[in-house]
């Protein structure tokens, strides 16, 4: 397990898994960041194109979820400002045909604030 002080907002901690799995968990320390103490699993990450994103939302809440590439072009939407009931989330996705190998990037945002998380797509995985 690894804790990184990413500013002095947040706490992060990675839990790498044998098994492809990250977890990662993020505190906030400052109570306006409504995202920053939710714990997403995306696994398997690397992926070789479908993975599955899974969270706990503590409140109801408009979300919006996205990948992004390293451009910050989008690649797909998952969600799109839609409202979102409280309880364990569980999405899954399949990256297109057209994206390339590579880092991309998973955006969830709720009103104002967002959460980005890295995704590794690569072959074989």
């Amino acid at each position: 397990m690894k804790q990184l002080m990413l500013s002095t907002l947040f706490l992060l901690t990675f839990s790498f898994y044998g098994n492809g799995q990250t977890t990662y968990t993020s505190t906030a320390t400052h109570s306006e960041i409504s995202l920053a103490n939710l714990t997403f699993t995306i696994y398997p990450n690397p992926t070789d194109r479908n993975f599955q994103l899974e969270f706990l939302l503590p409140k109801s809440a408009p979300m919006e979820m996205y990948v992004i590439n390293t451009s910050g072009d989008p690649v797909k939407h998952l969600l799109k400002n839609q409202m979102v009931d409280a309880g364990v989330k569980s999405y899954d996705f399949e990256f297109p045909e057209h994206a390339t190998f590579g880092i991309y990037f998973l955006v969830i945002k709720s009103g104002s604030k967002a959460v980005v998380r890295k995704i590794e797509f690569k072959a074989g995985t």
